[in-house]
C-alpha cells in the first residue's frame, strides 16, 4: 500500500497509478476491518469503522480492479465514454449497500456478491491480459506481466 501512495504523490495526473492506488487503499481497508475483530460486542466505533472498512474492501477493490483493467489496456479511448462507464459500473456497489447491511455488523449475502464480483475480477483479468498480448515492446511487455501478477 505504501508503494501506490508512493507512486500516487509522484505522478497524480496519471489515471493508472490512481486506480493501481484505489485498488490498494480499498484492500487495505478491508485488511483493517478485519483486524478490528468479529461481533457486535465491542465499542461502537470499533463496529462503525468495521462495517465502513470492511464493504469499502469487498465492493470498491473489485470496482477499482475492473477500472484499472479499462483504464491501463486503453479499450475505451474517449475519456466521456469512459467516464460514464464508471459511474454506471458503481450501481452494483449501491444496490449492495441498500440491500445489507454495514452496522451493527457487516453482513452480506456472499451469493449475491459474486454474481457482480466475479465478472468484474474477470473482466479486469482479460483486460490486463490483452494490454499484455497487444504489446510489442519487449521491455514494456515484461512490465505489463509484473502488473499483472500484482492486480490480479
Amino acid at each position: 500500500m505504501v508503494n501506490e501512495f508512493n507512486s500516487f504523490f509522484r505522478n497524480p495526473q496519471n489515471e493508472k497509478i490512481r486506480w493501481a492506488s484505489v485498488i490498494g487503499v480499498c484492500g487495505g481497508f478491508g485488511g483493517i476491518g478485519a483486524l478490528l475483530g468479529k461481533g457486535i460486542d465491542r465499542p461502537e466505533w470499533v463496529l462503525h469503522l468495521d462495517g465502513i472498512f470492511t464493504s469499502i474492501g469487498h465492493y470498491f477493490t473489485p470496482y477499482g480492479m475492473l477500472i484499472f483493467g479499462i483504464v491501463y489496456s486503453d479499450v475505451i479511448g474517449n475519456v466521456r465514454k469512459r467516464n460514464i462507464l464508471k459511474l454506471l459500473l458503481l450501481i452494483p456497489i449501491f444496490i449492495m449497500y441498500s440491500m445489507f447491511q454495514v452496522y451493527p455488523e457487516f453482513r452480506v449475502d456472499f451469493r449475491i456478491l459474486a454474481i457482480w464480483v466475479a465478472p468484474y475480477v474477470i473482466a479486469a483479468n482479460i483486460l490486463l491480459i490483452y494490454s499484455v498480448w497487444r504489446e510489442d515492446r519487449p521491455i514494456v511487455k515484461r512490465r505489463k506481466i509484473l502488473t499483472c501478477v500484482f492486480i490480479s
